[in-house]
């Protein structure tokens, strides 16, 4: 079920038994309270129509008294099961839930919706081909999946943020954000709020980048630039901190090797051209990248000429190619911070 799918249902009134799994939670914890604004709008009843179990152990003994029970004083009634581990279901309990869920029509107006965090029910490295359990379990029933936001959406998530407060900024301030606060929609709906309680108090309609860094707060996110910068700086322990917290979100060791080629080939390009002697608005005009990228850019290569990046651009591609050919781990990394770092 796709994300567009929900949003249509929410407007009918009429949610379908699903799971919200994916790891963009601050999204997922949104749309859970769509999904009771929608089906329990009265709540003098939530005491009668608003059931909430967890439990990484999916009791459906419990949850099939819950189903039983009609609405009472309304037409629709909301179920909610939390924590559940479907990674860790064994395959007869797989069945019987599969079993369960086969039944949802015989409840008229009862609807069951599953809060999945990102470990408990996975497409596994390749959603194109999810795992096996994934697989299953979507056959079974309903998968909303929210996986994390990427910088496009990101940005336009933010500009419609500010636009519904009544203030307007430009990109370069969404992109300052990303690079100053990190990616979580959490902390990043926490510094929205700072900013435009900044702006309301100012008496200003309009945000710049510099209102971001007087506002805001920096916040620690593993990036490809903050494991490349570390690499650069030498900094061993930096390096190995973003390595981990990548792994911790278990991002797919092919994108990582992808995003650090790609950064590595700019770092090349703005260091090669600085060499030639270009000005930081030449270099981008001629690399195409954006003015903050370019200042970043030429900051971190302060101390590296462009022939030492090009012999570390060697090994990110070799490790990149790696990945292509289906052969991608975190150790191929872990070679080049213990060479460069």
């Amino acid at each position: 079920m796709t994300v567009d799918e929900l949003k249509a249902a929410l407007r009918a009134g009429r949610v379908p038994w699903l799971i919200l799994a994916g790891e963009e939670e601050y999204l997922k914890r949104h749309y859970l309270g769509e999904i009771r604004k929608a089906l329990v709008p009265d709540a003098a009843l939530a005491a009668f129509n608003h059931l909430r179990f967890e439990g990484e152990a999916l009791d459906l003994g419990k949850l099939e008294d819950a189903v039983k029970s009609p609405p009472m004083f309304a037409e629709t009634k909301l179920i909610e099961w939390h924590l559940c581990d479907f990674e860790k279901m064994k395959a007869q309990e797989l069945a019987r839930f599969t079993e369960f869920c086969a039944e949802r029509e015989s409840y008229e107006g009862v609807t069951v919706v599953f809060y999945a965090e990102a470990e408990r029910l996975t497409p596994g490295q390749n959603p194109k081909k999810p795992s096996r359990r994934y697989q299953d379990v979507t056959r079974a029933i309903d998968v909303v999946s929210f996986p994390r936001s990427t910088d496009t959406q990101l940005l336009g998530w933010i500009g419609r943020h500010l636009s519904h407060e009544g203030i307007t900024a430009g990109a370069e301030v969404g992109r300052a954000m990303l690079e100053r606060c990190g990616h979580s929609m959490d902390v990043l709906a926490g510094e929205l709020e700072k900013l435009t309680a900044y702006a309301h108090a100012k008496g200003r309609s309009e945000l710049s980048v510099a209102d971001v860094t007087y506002v805001t707060a920096a916040t620690f996110e593993a990036d490809a630039f903050g494991l490349g910068n570390a690499i650069l700086a030498g900094n061993t322990a930096t390096a190995f901190e973003n390595l981990r917290d990548m792994k911790n979100r278990r991002i797919d060791p092919a994108i990582v090797f992808g995003s650090v080629f790609r950064l590595f080939c700019d770092l090349y390009a703005v260091a090669l051209l600085r060499e030639e002697g270009l000005s930081p608005a030449a270099i981008r005009e001629k690399t195409g990248l954006h003015e903050y990228k370019v200042t970043l850019y030429l900051r971190a290569t302060q101390k590296k000429s462009a022939a030492a990046l090009g012999a570390t651009l060697e090994k990110c591609r070799r490790l990149d190619l790696s990945s292509k050919l289906g052969t991608a781990d975190f150790s191929g990394l872990e070679r080049l911070i213990a060479e460069e770092a």
